[in-house]
């Protein structure tokens, strides 16, 4: 950090990676902040020669008693899932949310940002969106910057910089357990209708199915694994139109999410497709909308409710200024219902 005329706590705390709010209790004299944060900082209010006024303490040490949520699609059920299970848990814990859904659109995250620094949130938890994206984004990266320097920080994946936690699911567990299953009924064909993979969780998935398929000594058909526009039951059908014009198809398919499934199941069953007799589907999430489709779409999914938990832990801890881990992974595990069976009679 350049030396500048006013040097502010947000400095302080941006060039020491930690929250203003540890900053603020270190000078406080407060003892719950690990030594070697505590001398990282000390280190800096020495170098910048740093004597906050009365103003700029009492600034740092308020609380809103808020955590605010960026959202990327609150209309889809794995985001809805989660959102409802965080509104739940910052209760729990003595705080308030303030959510807002940016419908994964550039312009919305920015303004969410900028609101929530403006109303003083005292952390905010992404939940997908920019954050997720494989190639780092240089203007988003600089709204983090913007965001970081009075709140810390908790997305809901892998954590994308040293100053940010990080609570992710499992994603290439999450195919672990689907092919357990599949190959566990004897499935030796399987293809992947998928989205996004301009997004880490999707090619981790993609990666993680071609080493499983590789150690079970099986080929990966390339017109299998079928990429779709969106994450909606639309891009579900238009995978499984593409697939029906394939002269040879799997006896069993992955869907990246439950809601291409929904669209996949859809598809298969207006081409006269029986699920799970000819073609097994398998999704991803274990949201409500698997227990009301014909038949019941089994699923990979996980706890909301500890999920959750564990991204408001992280958030409250943050907000204390006490250390926790940088990257927690949720456990997937393996919800069993009707369109999986051995392979029959192929579609």
């Amino acid at each position: 950090m350049s030396v500048r005329k006013h040097i502010t706590i947000y400095d302080i705390a941006r060039e020491a990676q930690v929250s203003p709010a540890t900053v603020s209790r270190i000078l406080n004299g407060s003892s719950t902040v690990r030594e070697e944060k505590r001398e990282r900082v000390r280190q800096l209010i020495d170098k910048y020669n740093f004597h906050p006024n009365a103003m700029a303490r009492a600034l740092s040490d308020a609380q809103t008693r808020v955590i605010g949520m960026m959202v990327a699609d609150v209309g889809n059920p794995y985001y809805n899932s989660l959102l409802t299970a965080c509104v739940n848990a910052a209760y729990q814990r003595g705080y308030a949310t303030m959510m807002f859904n940016t419908l994964s659109r550039a312009e919305l995250e920015d303004a969410a940002m900028a609101r929530l620094r403006e109303q003083r949130a005292d952390a905010m938890i992404i939940i997908g969106g920019r954050i997720d994206l494989e190639k780092p984004d240089p203007a988003f990266e600089r709204q983090l910057d913007a965001a970081l320097e009075t709140m810390p920080i908790v997305s809901a994946s892998r954590s994308p910089r040293q100053n940010i936690y990080g609570v992710a699911v499992d994603h290439p567990g999450s195919v672990d357990v689907a092919m357990n299953y599949l190959l566990g009924l004897g499935h030796t064909e399987i293809g992947f209708v998928y989205t996004g993979a301009q997004f880490y969780g999707t090619q981790e998935k993609l990666t993680r199915f071609r080493q499983r398929m590789a150690q079970a000594g099986l080929p990966v058909r390339e017109e299998w694994l079928i990429p779709v526009r969106g994450y909606d039951s639309e891009s579900g059908r238009e995978g499984i139109e593409r697939l029906m014009q394939l002269e040879d198809r799997p006896q069993a398919l992955l869907a990246l999410n439950d809601v291409i499934a929904v669209g996949m199941l859809q598809g298969l069953l207006s081409h006269g497709v029986q699920v799970p007799q000819q073609i097994s589907l398998i999704g991803f999430d274990d949201t409500f909308i698997t227990n009301v489709m014909t038949p019941q779409l089994t699923a990979v999914g996980y706890n909301y409710d500890e999920y959750a938990a564990m991204l408001m832990d992280a958030a409250v801890a943050a907000i204390e200024g006490r250390e926790s881990e940088r990257d927690r992974l949720v456990a997937p595990r393996l919800f069993e219902k009707q369109s999986c069976d051995r392979p029959h009679s192929k579609a």
